[in-house]
Formats: C-alpha cells, sequence, structure tokens
C-alpha cells in the first residue's frame, strides 16, 4: 500500500541522514581524534540529559544524530575567537 511504501521511503532517507551524518563525525576525527571523541560523548551526553528532563525518546534520539551534524559543521568553519594563535 502507498502508506507501506511511505514508511519505507522515508526509513531510508533517515538511515541515509544518519549515514551522512556519521561520515562528517569522522571527517572531523581525522582533523583531530580528540575533537572526535569529544563530538561522540557530548551527543550522547545530550540524548541522555534530554531523557532525564522528559523530553521523549524521538527528541532525545533526534539530539544523539543533530549534535554531531552541528559540531562537524562548526569545526569546518573556524572562528577567530575560537583559533590557537599557532592554527
Amino acid at each position: 500500500t502507498l502508506s507501506v511504501a511511505v514508511r519505507k521511503a522515508t526509513a531510508a532517507i533517515l538511515d541515509r541522514e544518519r549515514e551522512t551524518i556519521t561520515r562528517l563525525a569522522r571527517a572531523a576525527e581525522f582533523r583531530d581524534p580528540e575533537t572526535g571523541a569529544h563530538i561522540q560523548r557530548m551527543s550522547h551526553y545530550s540524548a541522555m540529559i534530554a531523557r532525564r528532563m522528559g523530553l521523549g525518546t524521538e527528541l532525545a534520539d533526534a539530539l544523539l544524530w543533530l549534535h554531531p551534524c552541528m559540531t562537524s559543521a562548526s569545526s569546518a568553519f573556524p572562528t577567530p575567537s575560537c583559533s590557537s594563535p599557532d592554527a
């Protein structure tokens, strides 16, 4: 049926988005292994805090996947105030 096809297509899109986010986070790890590990830790902490605040599993899962994307994007565009003098 149409609803089954839509569900399958939506699941495939979400899988591709998660794969893209995972690859971005891994790219940050190649740049700096400590940053990559930090991204993963903060991602899990964000999801855990959301669950403990009662914000729901859906939001917690979204934070788990969204945090690495935001952090990877921000590390791709360093700001002068965040850069060390040696950078």
